[in-house]
């Protein structure tokens, strides 16, 4: 159809026959007038205007449906974020409290720095942007680290001693 209307020829129409009241044919009647066009081309406007709407309820409740399992699944991933990050945190925590005072600090630089470089092992081309989170990461770590850690560069008392 749209290919005959490109090429300015004029679209081929196909008769469909219905039936209305007297009552409503007078009322098309008259709506026809009133907008200077044929009956018939008032009738070929409600039935593409009504089919349009008809396609759009359909698309409608489709898009409907996948919004909700969408939904559904996004609810999902955060309750299972959720889980991991409570499971993390204990599991950190048990560490903590069972780690040597004395080392404590350098244990879990060691950790995370092994942490990262497993996930940056891990990470290639499409998920670029999480290996940057993953450098950003390391690297407000190791930021941390220096100024948790300030007197680290100066040679202690008891080395200078020596």
């Amino acid at each position: 159809m749209t290919s005959e209307i490109r090429k300015g020829r004029k679209p081929t129409l196909v008769s469909i026959y219905g039936s209305l009241s007297p009552e409503d044919v007078q009322r098309l009647n008259k709506m026809a007038f009133a907008k200077g066009k044929a009956p018939s081309a008032l009738v070929r406007e409600a039935v593409l205007v009504f089919l349009d709407a008809q396609e759009t309820d359909v698309i409608d409740a489709r898009e409907a449906l996948v919004e909700k399992r969408l939904k559904r699944m996004e609810d999902r991933l955060a309750s299972l974020m959720a889980r991991t990050a409570i499971d993390a945190g204990m599991i950190f925590q048990i560490l903590q409290a069972n780690m040597n005072p004395e080392t404590k600090s350098e244990d879990l630089m060691w950790a995370h720095k092994l942490a990262v470089e497993r996930l940056k092992s891990k990470l290639t081309g499409q998920n670029a942007s999480v290996k940057e989170l993953v450098i950003e990461s390391e690297k407000s770590k190791s930021e941390n680290a220096e100024q948790d850690n300030p007197e680290s560069d100066q040679p202690t008392k008891e080395a200078s001693d020596d």
